[in-house]
């Protein structure tokens, strides 16, 4: 029987077709998850989660006919991105004004409130945007120390930090802060 007819025999309610369907793949899918991860708690946990999330796209009707090995695959490696991504960067919830400059006396005034409005508007970027920004200009890392840390690519890390300040720039405009004095890109 084909991929296809067992996936149809198992919208009708044919547990025995998708067991045929899932033994087929499982070997396949195991030696991807294993690619991904040498820890072997991760790869059983991340399988059953994926074989959990399979079996809810098939019965969402997701698959259309034709290549399921194809489509099990983008499946699979859409859900390990999607699953190392959030592991990347912690959360922070609340605004923190610890990675601020203190000012000083040699500061113009105003100064100080500009930095406690540019964390307001900071805490409105992604999470992710925020941890990068500040690592580059609070922690003085280079694009390239990021990358290592967070596991992005460089490239990638330049790029969302350029999008993070122009759009801190944009938001600082609009509260009428002149901003080039925050940030040098």
């Amino acid at each position: 029987m084909s991929d296809d007819e067992l996936i149809g025999l198992y919208l009708e309610n044919n547990e025995e077709a998708i067991a045929v369907l899932l033994s087929r793949c499982a070997v396949s899918v195991e030696k991807w998850i294993r690619f991904s991860t040498r820890d072997e708690e991760t790869v059983k946990d991340l399988y059953q989660e994926i074989m959990v999330h399979l079996l809810l796209k098939i019965q969402q009707r997701a698959y259309r006919r034709g290549c399921f090995v194809a489509w099990l695959y983008s499946l699979v490696s859409n859900y390990l991105c999607s699953h190392y991504r959030k592991k990347r960067l912690p959360v922070v919830a609340d605004v923190e004004y610890e990675w601020l400059p203190v000012a000083d006396e040699g500061m113009p005034e105003g100064y100080e409130e500009a930095l406690f409005c540019l964390a307001e508007q900071l805490s409105c970027l992604p999470v992710p945007v925020q941890e990068l920004i500040k690592m580059r200009y609070w922690e003085r890392m280079s694009y390239r120390e990021i990358a290592c840390r967070t596991g992005i690519n460089c490239s990638t890390v330049v790029k969302r930090i350029q999008t993070g300040c122009r759009e801190l720039r944009r938001m600082m405009e609009e509260k009428g802060y002149d901003s080039s004095c925050f940030w040098e890109i």
